[in-house]
């Protein structure tokens, strides 16, 4: 299996579920120097199309074992393209 870890990537650690108070609680590593999320929201970087384009060329490389959330991603990603356009 492939395993994607860089210091801008959250790796997923763990989750448990409570049933007393019915809560699914998710572990996240943290980016200490921000996440993949804050690069793509911030306005002040000026991400051209070749980038864009290329992101989610890797998006879909990379999700083909797993379609439907490499499918949802890429939908995203054209939804956040049409919005910084």
């Amino acid at each position: 299996s492939k395993q994607a870890t860089h210091d801008n990537l959250n790796t997923f650690v763990g989750l448990t579920y409570n049933n007393l108070s019915n809560e699914c609680l998710f572990l996240w590593k943290l980016c200490t120097r921000g996440s993949l999320q804050d690069i793509v929201a911030n306005e002040d970087l000026m991400l051209d199309m070749d980038f864009k384009a290329s992101f989610i060329n890797d998006i879909i490389k990379v999700s083909t074992s797993d379609t439907i959330r490499g499918i949802l991603a890429v939908l995203q990603l054209f939804h956040w393209i049409a919005a910084s356009d």
